[in-house]
Order: C-alpha cells, then sequence, then structure tokens
C-alpha cells in the first residue's frame, strides 16, 4: 500500500472515528431531552458553552465591579473627614467590604458552575431547544420554521482572551434578534462561525421542506 493510500484510510478512518463520537454524543445529549422530545423527534446538533469563555464573561460583568467597589470604599477610607477615624474602626469597615466581596464572588462562581452543568444546545429536525438553569432545568424552544435570522455575535472578551468562541443568535418575527425580548442564544461556543454554517444549511434545508410539503 502507497503513503498516498495508506493516509487515505487513516483520513477516512479518523472521521469515522469522528461520526461514531458525535452521534454518542448526540445520543447521550437525548437522553437529557427525553422529557421534552417527540417520539419521532431526533438531535441531529447539540452544544456545550466553552467553560472557560463563560467563567471569564461573569468575572468581567460582575466580579470586576464589586472588585471596582472595593477599591472605591478603600480611597474613601482614606480621605480625611470632620469626624476621626479610628484605625481599628477602619480596618473594621474595609474587612467587613472585603468579606462581602469574597462571598458574593464565590456565590457567583458557584452559579456560574450550575449553569454551565445544567446548559445544553440541542437542535433537531424540527427546533433548536436550550436547556439552562441554575437550582432547576428551564427549557425553551424555537421551532426552525418559524427562524428569520441567525446572527454571529463575536465579543471583545471573545477575541481577547478566549479565541474561536462566540453565540449564535437567533430571530424569528415574534422574537427579533434586536429585541430585548430574544432570548434564542447558543451562548459562547467553539468555533461559532462552524457552528454557524452548520445550522444555516441545516435551518434552510428543514425551511424548504416545509414548503414543499
Amino acid at each position: 500500500m502507497s503513503k498516498e493510500e495508506e493516509k487515505g484510510v487513516v483520513s477516512e478512518e479518523t472521521k469515522t472515528k469522528k461520526t461514531d463520537k458525535k452521534e454518542a454524543l448526540n445520543d447521550e445529549v437525548a437522553r437529557t431531552f427525553d422529557d421534552i422530545l417527540d417520539s419521532d423527534e431526533k438531535i441531529v446538533e447539540s452544544y456545550k458553552p466553552n467553560k472557560a469563555k463563560t467563567y471569564f464573561s461573569n468575572i468581567m460583568t460582575a466580579i470586576l465591579p464589586m472588585v471596582l467597589f472595593l477599591c472605591l470604599c478603600f480611597v474613601a477610607f482614606l480621605i480625611p473627614s470632620e469626624e476621626p477615624v479610628s484605625v481599628s474602626e477602619t480596618w473594621i469597615a474595609l474587612g467587613t467590604c472585603i468579606g462581602i466581596v469574597v462571598v458574593l464572588s464565590a456565590l457567583l462562581l458557584v452559579f456560574t458552575e450550575l449553569w454551565y452543568r445544567h446548559t445544553i444546545y440541542a437542535v433537531t429536525e424540527k427546533r433548536i431547544i436550550i436547556r439552562t438553569g441554575i437550582f432547576g432545568v428551564d427549557y425553551k424552544s424555537l421551532d426552525i420554521k418559524s427562524i428569520g435570522a441567525t446572527d454571529v455575535y463575536v465579543s471583545l472578551l471573545d477575541k481577547i482572551l478566549c479565541k474561536k468562541t462566540g453565540s449564535l443568535k437567533f430571530g424569528s418575527n415574534s422574537s427579533p434578534i434586536l429585541s430585548k425580548s430574544s432570548s434564542y442564544n447558543f451562548a459562547h461556543i467553539k468555533e461559532p462561525y462552524a457552528v454557524y454554517k452548520v445550522l444555516k444549511a441545516h435551518i434552510e434545508k428543514v425551511q424548504k421542506t416545509e414548503v414543499k410539503e
């Protein structure tokens, strides 16, 4: 067997393994969605948020403002006031602020982990499904036939800290992408442009089938 033939065989084996792995993952995800899937409905694609991006996003949007608040409190204590404040009172107040920030930060990290564990995005022949939640599990779905727009959003944080991540947003007439009520998002996923191409082709295929029927 020539080297080119060997490469071809290896390439086919790699594709087969990837396909088998994907099907196994979709089967596992399908069991997670058993409660809401129709009897004739099958998951064709599934995605998880990128864990690093999820944590970075929450840290940047919540923990950093708390740290900034702590710094402002510290500066405020350094400003001389008309009524003298003892050193012990200053440290007690500062310690209280630090304690509050630490507790809130720890709670945020716990909630982030719970959200990450519960969150899965799935695509079937009929709809997109978003499974998420913190203490409980919530499901949201949008029929593919009603999807009018699909956008890719890559933030500055995606570009700087977590390369090759982004979010996909799905819009319909009742829930436009630019509307505040729009909540059909695949947030913090890997390779958003590649996923966009796959889902766009799937959506167009399903919608064309609906039109023919």
